[in-house]
Order: C-alpha cells, then sequence, then structure tokens
C-alpha cells in the first residue's frame, strides 16, 4: 500500500498524534521517551588559555549535541567550582587513601616530573604532600561538593517538580511525561490521583520505574599549551643531567665521557621538547554518578516526605552512587582554514562523546535503556463492524485507537451474542491520525482512498449492526520501543531484554536478562528529525512509510518470554 503525503503538516499530524509526551526546558520543546535521565555538569577550571572558547564550547554540547539516548534530567548545575572545594588529610584518609610527605628537592621535583599529584609546601620544593592521584583527588572533591549541596535531593526535587512556594509543593508530570502514559481516560485518573495522594502503588509503572535510572556527570575540561608543559619536562631532563654529571665528576668518571653522554641527554631533552612544544592539549575527564533509590526510598519519599515536603531539601536518604570515570585527551592544532573557536568546540564534543561511549560499553547500567511498549489498543475499545464479504469486514477505526495490525477482537450482534473473532489485516490498517485537520492520506494498490481498516474473520451469520470489542494483542506480537535511528540503531544492533524484580532481602533491584533481540530491519524507527525544524521532503517521509503507516517506533522480532513493560538495553 503506497502512502501519498500531501503537506507539511501531515508529518505534525503524525507526531502529535502518536502518543509522544512533550516536556518543556528553558530552550523549548524536547520529546520525552521512556528511558534514563542524564544530568550533565560542568566543572569550572580557572586558569588556562582560551577559557571563554572552552566554556562556550561545553555550552554548545549541552545545546545542540546532548547524547539522544537519554532525557536531559533539567536540574541546570551551571558549573562546579573545583578549585573552592578544600580537602584536609583527614578527609583524604578517612576515605582510605594515604597521604605521604615527600622530603628533599630531587623527591619532589622527580614527583612532578612523573605527573603525581603533589601539593608544595615551601618555595624551596624542599616538602610537599603525596596525594592521591588527579581523578581520586577530584572524585573526593566532587564527592563532598554532592552531600554539601545536596546534588541527590535536587535530582529528585526536579523529578517530583518540587516547589515550596505553592499549595501543592510536588507535581507528578514530569513521570507522567516520561513514563509517556497513552493518552487514555484511565492513566489520566492515574495521574489526578497520583497528584492527590502521591502513593507508589498508582504509578508502578514506566514512570516511577524511571527514576533508578537518574544519571549524573561531572566534566572537567584541561585545555593547556604544550609549549610550557614541553619546556618544564626539558628543564627537569637537563637539569638532572647536571645533577648526574656533577656525581660522575666528583668520582673520577673520565670527563670526555660525561661530557659525551652529558651532550647526549640535553639533545636528546631539546629534540623532545620541539617535538612536543606545538599546540594545545585538552584534557576530558568525567566522573559518572547514578541516583541511588530503591524500594526503602520510595517508602521514605512517599510516607515521610510527602506530608512535610521541606524535606525533600535535605533529607539523608537521597544519596548517589558512584559508577565510574573515564578520561582522554587530544592534541590541538590550529589549522588556518578553521578559526580557534571552532577547532576547540570541535575537539570538545569529540572527547566528550568518546567518553560516554566507553562509559556505556563498561558500565551496563549506563547503556541505552528504554521500555518496550505493551499492548497501545484501549481495553474498552469497541465499534460498528459492516461486511465487506463472506472474509472481509470494515470498521471506522485505525491508527489513532492504537491498531497496527494483528489485533483480534470478539464479534458480537445487536443482542450480545457472540459470533466469532477478528482480525485487523496488517497493511490495511486505515491511519487516521490528524491534527488541525491535516491528514496522512493512504491508497491502496489501484488508487483508492483508504478510509476504513479491513478485518479478516470467520463469522457464521453476519448482521448489519454487529459490534467489534474486546481487544487482544496480535498471535506474533513483535514489540516496539521509542528509539530509532537518532539512538543509533540499525539492522546491526543487539539489545538485551531485562526484567527488572525488587529482592526484598538485598534491598535492591536484580537485574535479570531474559533474552536478546534484534530490530526489523525494515522498521526501524528514522526520528532524526523529530523535534527539528528542518523541513522533510516528500521522499523522505516516504522512506518511513510501511504499509502505508509511517513508523513512530522501532519494531524487534522477539519470543513468548518477552512482555510489555520490561526493557531494552542496547548492547551493541
Amino acid at each position: 500500500m503506497k502512502t501519498i503525503i500531501y503537506t507539511i503538516a501531515i508529518i505534525i499530524s503524525t507526531c502529535l498524534s502518536s502518543n509522544i509526551s512533550w516536556g518543556q526546558n528553558n530552550e523549548g520543546y524536547e520529546f520525552f521517551y521512556k528511558r534514563s535521565s542524564l544530568e550533565m555538569a560542568y566543572i569550572e577550571s580557572d586558569d588556562m588559555p582560551d577559557k571563554q572558547y572552552v566554556d562556550n564550547a561545553w555550552n554548545n554540547y549541552l545545546k545542540f549535541n546532548f547524547p539522544v539516548q537519554y532525557n536531559k534530567h533539567g536540574l541546570d548545575i551551571n558549573s562546579v567550582p573545583i578549585n573552592d572545594i578544600e580537602l584536609s588529610v583527614s578527609e583524604i584518609e578517612e576515605a582510605g587513601y594515604n597521604v605521604q610527605t615527600l622530603r628533599g628537592y630531587e623527591n619532589v621535583i622527580q614527583a612532578i616530573k612523573n605527573g603525581k599529584n603533589v601539593k608544595v609546601l615551601n618555595s624551596d620544593y624542599s616538602e610537599a604532600l603525596l596525594l592521591p592521584d588527579y581523578e581520586i583527588y577530584y572524585k573526593l572533591k566532587l564527592d563532598k561538593y554532592i552531600k554539601d549541596n545536596h546534588i541527590a535531593n535536587k535530582l529528585v526535587q526536579r523529578w517530583y517538580m518540587y516547589d515550596k512556594s505553592s499549595e501543592e509543593p510536588f507535581n507528578m508530570e514530569l513521570i507522567f511525561a516520561r513514563g509517556n502514559y497513552n493518552n487514555n481516560a484511565g492513566d489520566e485518573d492515574v495521574l489526578l490521583n497520583s497528584r492527590k495522594i502521591g502513593r507508589r502503588n498508582t504509578l508502578n509503572d514506566a514512570g516511577t520505574q524511571l527514576i533508578p535510572f537518574t544519571f549524573i556527570t561531572f566534566t572537567k575540561l584541561d585545555f593547556y599549551s604544550n609549549e610550557p608543559v614541553a619546556a618544564l619536562v626539558r628543564d627537569l631532563a637537563i637539569f638532572t643531567a647536571d645533577i648526574l654529571k656533577d656525581q660522575s665528576l666528583e668520582k673520577g668518571v673520565n670527563p670526555n665521557t660525561v661530557e659525551l653522554i652529558y651532550n647526549m641527554a640535553v639533545t636528546a631533552a631539546n629534540t623532545a621538547y620541539s617535538a612536543a612544544k606545538d599546540g594545545y592539549t585538552l584534557k576530558t575527564t568525567t566522573w559518572l554518578y547514578r541516583l541511588h533509590w530503591d524500594n526503602e526510598t520510595e517508602n521514605i519519599m512517599y510516607d515521610e516526605i510527602w506530608n512535610n515536603p521541606s524535606l525533600i531539601e535535605t533529607s539523608d536518604a537521597f544519596y548517589l552512587d558512584y559508577i565510574d570515570s573515564q578520561s582522554n585527551s587530544s592534541i590541538v592544532l590550529f589549522p588556518v582554514n578553521m578559526s580557534g573557536e571552532g577547532i576547540i568546540d570541535l575537539t570538545v564534543n569529540r572527547n566528550i562523546s568518546n567518553i560516554l561511549k566507553v562509559l556505556q560499553e563498561k558500565n551496563d547500567v549506563f547503556k541505552v535503556l528504554t521500555r518496550i511498549e505493551g499492548f497501545l489498543v484501549n481495553d474498552n475499545l469497541e465499534a460498528p463492524l459492516s461486511v465487506i464479504d463472506k472474509k472481509y469486514f470494515s470498521a471506522y477505526i485505525g491508527t489513532n485507537e492504537g491498531l497496527r495490525g494483528g489485533e483480534i477482537f470478539d464479534v458480537f450482534d445487536s443482542d450480545d451474542n457472540y459470533l466469532g473473532k477478528v482480525t485487523a489485516v496488517k497493511g490495511m490498517v486505515w491511519d487516521n491520525e490528524e491534527n488541525n485537520g491535516s491528514y496522512t492520506i493512504q491508497c491502496d494498490k489501484n488508487g483508492n482512498a483508504v478510509t476504513f481498516t479491513t478485518f479478516k474473520g470467520k463469522i457464521k451469520n453476519p448482521t448489519s449492526d454487529m459490534t467489534i470489542r474486546n481487544p487482544q494483542a496480535p498471535k506474533k506480537i513483535n514489540i516496539t520501543a521509542r528509539i530509532g535511528l537518532k539512538e543509533g540503531v540499525d539492522k546491526k544492533s543487539i539489545f538485551e531484554v531485562l526484567s527488572f524484580n525488587y529482592d526484598e532481602n538485598k534491598e535492591c533491584f536484580d537485574t535479570i536478562v531474559i533474552s536478546r533481540v534484534k530490530p526489523i530491519k525494515s522498521q526501524i524507527w528514522d526520528n532524526l528529525y523529530y523535534g527539528s525544524s528542518e523541513e522533510i521532503s516528500e521522499m523522505e517521509i516516504k522512506k518511513r512509510s510501511k504499509d502505508g503507516l509511517i513508523i513512530t517506533e522501532t519494531y524487534f522480532k522477539a519470543n513468548k518470554k518477552v512482555k510489555p513493560g520490561m526493557w531494552l538495553r542496547k548492547i551493541k
């Protein structure tokens, strides 16, 4: 069946009427899918060249290149003043790390030369503290910042849209949106009820199941000229050569031999300096944390905090679990055909993207995660059924009511007598989604407009006033998920199907791998332009269509073990 697209408004119609939830941030609207949420914070560095360019590059990344695999949580932590956070020796040792005291100029200089984290105690470099490695040291600073500033509490406040000035400080609409509830009366009742009593059992589904998958990253960008570092290494090497030269002469070594070795060392130091002095280095380090959220935490939220809202600001029940850290470095040279700001922007974007990719590869919990969609048809759906011929029937329901093809209905006559079953024919489902009068017009192979859904079945004594009720899922159902090309899904992608069961003894969620699934090649959602103001050509829209329908989710082949409400985690 072919699809004819008349106007770009049709796309707007399809987008707005296909169960996509919207959320609004300072930069406009964004799509909310059932997936993990991510907050990204910037660790501020005071002293570095082109600091404004680096800061702008970070802001550009958040605005234009925020990883689409996650919902932007929207906490908007501008920056972390890491240099203002002081750690005492006792705080470091309480965290399980030793602090050594270095004595002697040579020992201090050698530690600096080896890239150790050294705190020099006097001007002649005769004494210093050897602190934990930089990544550990900054993590300890972050831990202190997170605790002192109640960052976990702020993440939870964002979920519940906490407003202490309101008569009803908690609002469930963000959970409602990210849970991507079906747009029907039942779900609206759930939302209204949850606003009133805030109980877990009213929202024991996609919305609250997403809260444990709330992450925050802290990223430090160090941008420095290679020349001073190269010069320091050269000077230290020559200084060491001077000491060895004097010691050798004192021991009576042949002066000619000593001079030869000394000159070779100086030449090597200068050669290394010349090779390393050009350009800049951008070092990127990211620390990943996860909001701790389990059954106990949730009970505290609803049983204690819900009726004492101000507790959400400082309660120790909320905290972050450290997951991992990764770092990388890039040499930055300024080509004549690109501005300094442009190359820094490009490098920052590449470094951060690569780090997030490594964090996903090394930490299963941080991999792309999305919830498997359930049966889209409302349980209460019923409609008049008309006869086409002995095998085929028609009804004026379609995609707007959740039909995709394969759904099974019971058939009744006007006296409520059961007559049999009919099945919605795949490829002959009416695309009746509309917005402001704009439609996707379908035509069959003969060019006739399709204005109803065709059903197939065996009805012994069909009548003129039949009704279909009790919708049932297709026998060979393909699961769907609201991810697509934008999230990196292609024909080679592999996903694990997961179930999360709460273990009361362990007081945590057990992750159970149910199966592995692959996307159906011809039914991968092309969502590259969703949320974009770019115009989409008719040809691009036709590429998205299958059997006359615009694809608004990705389909996966699955076995009977896989059920709606489980989760998909991208592993390849």
